[in-house]
């Protein structure tokens, strides 16, 4: 996973950049100049520029004691799996220490309307022709120039920020991609699974196709995992309208379970949220045919072999809400 460095004057976008980056791409953010900050916060009445001078001396004064105070800072408190928004890099000798040249980028905000201090301008001046001699060696573009203006609206940063985007991250589906095979690994993984009937003792399963990420061949009642921004009941209606086609008539929550699974990437942990739903059954498709080799209604005391791993512990919670 590369990193991002966000560079550039103060006032131009860079932390609202890192956040568009982070929403995108589940990034972590380091700030290097955070210690600082909470170090020597701004006082009451004082401009930007004054402020960002004072903590430019100040971190001067750290690097007399320790070069690599800042560098070590940032290492100590960056992902080792996902990727990083380094934010506010000025010293050349941190970005020396952190940048990948075979992977990472350099985002440049420029402002003419927003002056750097001396120190600053020096520094990332330095940081650019690194980055100059890194596209020469590797034979790729570590860093991208971005002009944004003194009214730097929030129309005009979205602006911004898509091109970023689609000009930084070419390979975005890849970096998703990779994101999300994390899931599980790194965190848990919210998933929701449901079993569908019919309102008259059949319930509704699909065989596992090769496509699937596991348990090829087995059966399995249905369910999906959970995105950013959608409820569980969302989840419910969207991945059913997915998989079979239909619209609940009924929900009903089961309860929930904490499924462990070790694979050949370690081990999975998935939070999965369970519910009983009632389908009209004339109007079930197998709306997944890439995912699913068939479907079928079955009843609970004739289930087909062999099962999901976790279809044994739904049937156990269907039969203990039917008794209840």
């Amino acid at each position: 996973m590369k990193n991002v460095f966000i560079i550039g004057s103060t006032g131009t976008g860079k932390t609202t950049l890192g956040n568009f980056l982070i929403e995108q791409f589940n990034y972590k953010r380091v700030q290097l100049s955070s210690y600082l900050k909470q170090q020597f916060p701004r006082h009451e009445g004082e401009s930007l520029f004054d402020y960002t001078q004072r903590i430019t001396n100040q971190s001067k004064e750290f690097l007399k004691i320790d070069p690599d105070f800042f560098a070590n800072h940032a290492k100590n408190n960056s992902s080792k799996d996902l990727g990083n928004i380094f934010d506010g890099v000025r010293n050349p000798r941190d970005f020396c220490v952190l940048f990948d040249p075979r992977r990472d980028i350099v985002i440049n905000m420029v402002s003419s309307e927003k002056p750097m201090t001396l120190f600053e301008e020096r520094g990332v001046a330095t940081i650019l022709s690194f980055c100059n001699f890194y596209n020469e060696v590797y034979d790729r573009t570590t860093c991208f120039n971005y002009v944004v203006n003194s009214n730097y609206s929030f129309e005009e940063n979205f602006e911004v920020n898509k091109k970023v985007i689609s000009e930084c991250f070419g390979e975005h589906d890849t970096l998703r991609k990779q994101i999300e095979s994390r899931r599980g690994l790194d965190y848990p993984a919210i998933t929701i699974c449901y079993v569908c009937h019919d309102g008259q003792g059949n319930y509704l399963m699909n065989k596992r196709s090769i496509q699937c990420n596991d348990e090829h061949g087995a059966w399995d009642f249905g369910g999906g995992r959970v995105e950013f921004g959608d409820s569980i009941v969302q989840t419910v209606h969207k991945e059913l309208r997915e998989e079979y086609g239909v619209t609940p008539k009924e929900i009903n929550f089961l309860g929930y379970h904490d499924l462990f699974r070790t694979s050949d990437r370690g081990l999975r942990h998935w939070l999965c949220m369970i519910f009983l739903v009632e389908v009209d059954r004339e109007q079930v498709i197998n709306g997944e045919p890439h995912k699913f080799d068939e479907i079928k209604w079955v009843t609970l005391d004739n289930l087909p072999t062999p099962l999901h791993p976790l279809a044994h512990l739904e049937v156990r919670m269907v039969n203990e809400y039917k008794n209840k």
